[in-house]
């Protein structure tokens, strides 16, 4: 399935900074690794990389305000959560 920001993204790069040597970043929260990967494919023509959030709700509590989180981080679910990001995207 192709992301619906696709043919803007295709769009932007066409009209703005497709012929420049640029390193373009998009923040992409709820893109899948599948879908990150189809942003940042070079043959694509969007976007060199991709900032990926899943490790923000690592905090977050059940039925509480956002900015009432948990106090503790749980650093071994969060380098998990990199990792995995890391060997389904790639480099």
């Amino acid at each position: 399935m192709v992301p619906c920001c696709t043919p803007y993204l295709k769009e932007m790069n066409q009209a703005t900074f497709g012929d420049k040597e640029l390193l373009t970043v998009g923040e992409t929260w709820g893109a899948t690794p599948e879908i990150a990967k189809l942003y940042s494919d070079p043959n694509g023509q969007e976007l060199s990389m991709v900032f990926q959030f899943e490790h923000i709700c690592l905090q977050y509590q059940e039925g509480q305000p956002k900015w009432q989180y948990q106090k503790e981080l749980n650093v071994g679910k969060l380098k998990e959560i990199f990792q995995q990001m890391a060997d389904r995207v790639g480099s």
